[in-house]
């Protein structure tokens, strides 16, 4: 089996970030083992949508064999390791059930360190139930425009609950370059707009936001 040594891994429940996404508040681990699992992409695949891994003998083998340093103290991890399909890899923490808990992505250069410790490897077998087929995350948003996003939606919210009916056109003619009258529909298209992929547009109408405010407290 093989191990990768003194890697930082960053679970979250939610989305997963990337190193240079990760905050201060964050509690990332600084793990002094943990070991590495070779899988074929479409397995790969399915683990990154948090399915449960079937394969007691993966378990078995992963079961205790991960340390963590813990303060003064090294504390041993029932259910951590590190899949990857031989071009990208990732940390996971599951339960004894095999239900994929939380993950983890690493630093370039220690993910780039596990490519190299599973270069001449094959494949392991790996079971999968399937129970979620969706992409984990939020649409592959970065932290900064999660954040943005949790806040139009919010503005949005509050415009259309609280009838600030101009400023709520306003907006939409920013976003469409072209004039509602009907209020329902402005919020509506708004909205729907916010479930789109991230782009410019949502950028420029953040910063519009944001600026009016600026503008409010001086």
């Amino acid at each position: 089996m093989n191990f990768i040594y003194d890697v930082l891994l960053n679970f979250n429940d939610g989305r997963i970030y990337d190193f240079y996404e990760w905050g201060e508040k964050d509690d990332v681990e600084y793990f002094k083992k943990v070991p590495v699992f070779k899988i074929n992409n479409e397995t790969y695949r399915k683990i990154l949508v948090g399915n449960i891994i079937a394969s007691d003998a993966i378990l078995d083998k992963m079961h205790c064999n991960s340390e963590v340093y813990d303060q003064k103290m090294i504390r041993q991890v029932e259910y951590v390791c590190i899949f990857t399909n031989g071009y990208e890899a990732k940390g996971v923490l599951l339960n004894k059930q095999g239900q994929i808990l939380m993950l983890s992505k690493l630093l370039i250069d220690e993910e780039e360190e596990v490519l190299d410790i599973v270069e001449m490897n094959d494949d392991i077998k790996l079971e999968i139930k399937v129970q979620n087929e969706a992409s984990k995350g939020n649409n592959f948003l970065t932290r900064s425009e999660s954040y943005k996003m949790f806040f139009l939606n919010k503005e949005i919210d509050s415009l259309y609950a609280y009838k600030k009916i101009n400023k709520l056109k306003y907006l939409y003619y920013e976003c469409f370059n072209q004039m509602e009258e009907e209020i329902d529909i402005t919020y509506k298209k708004l909205k729907e707009f916010l479930n789109d992929n991230w782009s410019d547009k949502h950028e420029n109408l953040y910063n519009l936001i944001r600026l009016s405010y600026s503008k409010n407290n001086k």
